[in-house]
């Protein structure tokens, strides 16, 4: 009876360490009418309908931003590098930046591609010169809308 439950729990125990590493794709729905802003950590991915593409904030290329206490001469810039998998054999992947300083959510830059125009309008944690060193954990506010 022993060996049955300690069976059992393990199996429990099995599925539970399974299921909390896979990762979680949210679903988003986009249309021609209305733009959708989303928030996007580093290294997550969801999905858009109806064209069902898989997007990854990959990593952030570049972030030299004038720190928000800083005094500098050049306001700087925040790069991310996007990853776009559609049912095709290679992803697209591309950047998409934003200025330092200034007001935020930016109206950014836009990008077309696999036909959804995208905006990076924002990318915390935004940088500090008494911020703590060691690795940041980016959040990008992106926009998503379907070119007219």
């Amino acid at each position: 009876m022993q060996a049955r439950s300690l069976l059992s729990l393990l199996f429990l125990l099995s599925l539970t360490l399974l299921s909390c590493g896979e990762d979680e794709i949210i679903s988003y729905r986009t249309s021609r009418d209305q733009a959708i802003d989303i928030k996007l950590r580093q290294g997550e991915r969801v999905l858009l309908r109806p064209g069902e593409i898989v997007v990854e904030f990959t990593k952030t290329e570049e972030d030299s931003r004038c720190p928000e206490e800083g005094l500098c001469k050049w306001e700087g810039r925040a790069t991310i590098e996007l990853r776009l998998s559609p049912d095709h054999p290679s992803p697209a992947v591309f950047s998409l930046t934003i200025p330092g300083l200034g007001e935020t959510p930016h109206e950014g830059v836009p990008f077309d591609t696999l036909g959804y125009r995208w905006t990076l309008r924002q990318l915390n944690p935004y940088p500090r010169s008494s911020a703590p060193s060691g690795p940041i954990q980016y959040e990008a506010l992106i926009r998503i809308q379907e070119p007219d």
